[in-house]
């Protein structure tokens, strides 16, 4: 193309073949105007004969045919993505809105200790009762009759309570992760 050859030239590493005035680049600039428009007259306005078919009419070349047609198949995908994405408006505003469901269920609960055990709940000497990872087991402390702080775990569906063996002097209990195991802060007797 003489525009890209226009542009090399101004661009040339060797000085004896650059470009070397600008009025060079204005007349090369020119003559590639005159050569593209006339390129592109010819291109939009060739002749092409209308056809005439046996009873006199006009018909139109293969060429306006095909655009006419791809003119329309443009028009229809624009028309039927449109009617998708109102149809995906509606159908998302008539659903109605659900409220964030809740996971977990209420539970209301009380310990139930025997009448020789004293419980500090909240107390920061033997730390609040903990409730194990799967929400099925309390653990607290309680102080038996002597003053001896023990760890006892009370399962929420039954009603007793059980002092776990090796705990006495225990405070702050706390659950593993999982669940299974649990330890506390021992203090030494």
């Amino acid at each position: 193309m003489l525009g890209d050859r226009i542009v090399l030239e101004c661009l040339e590493k060797d000085i004896n073949e650059r470009t070397q005035s600008a009025k060079q680049v204005s007349i090369d600039l020119k003559r590639f105007k005159r050569v593209s428009s006339r390129q592109h007259l010819s291109r939009t306005m060739a002749a092409r004969p209308a056809l005439a078919n046996m009873s006199g009419q006009v018909s139109l070349s293969h060429e306006t045919v095909q655009r006419g047609t791809a003119f329309r198949r443009e028009w229809v995908a624009w028309g039927l993505a449109i009617v998708c994405i109102l149809a995906l408006v509606y159908s998302l505003m008539r659903t109605p809105v659900r409220e964030a469901s809740r996971s977990g269920q209420l539970i209301r609960t009380s310990i139930a200790v025997p009448e020789s055990i004293y419980v500090h709940l909240f107390s920061s000497l033997s730390g609040a009762p903990v409730l194990s990872p799967d929400g099925t087991k309390l653990a607290f402390v309680g102080v038996t009759p002597d003053g001896t702080p023990r760890i006892y775990v009370r399962s929420l569906e039954s009603i007793e309570c059980q002092s776990l063996p090796g705990t006495a002097g225990g405070n702050e209990p706390f659950w593993s992760p999982d669940g299974k195991y649990l330890d506390s802060s021992l203090k030494a007797e």
